[in-house]
């Protein structure tokens, strides 16, 4: 995890992403803040993981958190 704990911008663009938060009250400004998150990375993979991994981190997903690093070291 210590290499994804640099801080980072990041923009993500995946249409089952879009359709969740069409479903979320403040969906508009989930899609402007990815949007402006992945302008910001410009294609930089190890800074879309950090962005996943500190995500469920900040809702409190431990578990899953732990899980989706070691995931990601598989494929390194």
């Amino acid at each position: 995890m210590e290499r994804y704990k640099r801080i980072i911008k990041i923009n993500i663009t995946n249409k089952d992403i879009y359709k969740y938060m069409d479903t979320l009250k403040k969906a508009s400004d989930i899609r402007s803040i990815i949007h402006k998150i992945g302008q910001d990375i410009e294609w930089d993979i190890d800074a879309a993981r950090s962005i996943c991994l500190h995500i469920l981190e900040d809702v409190n997903d431990h578990k899953m958190m732990s899980q989706v690093e070691k995931l990601f070291d598989r494929f390194d």
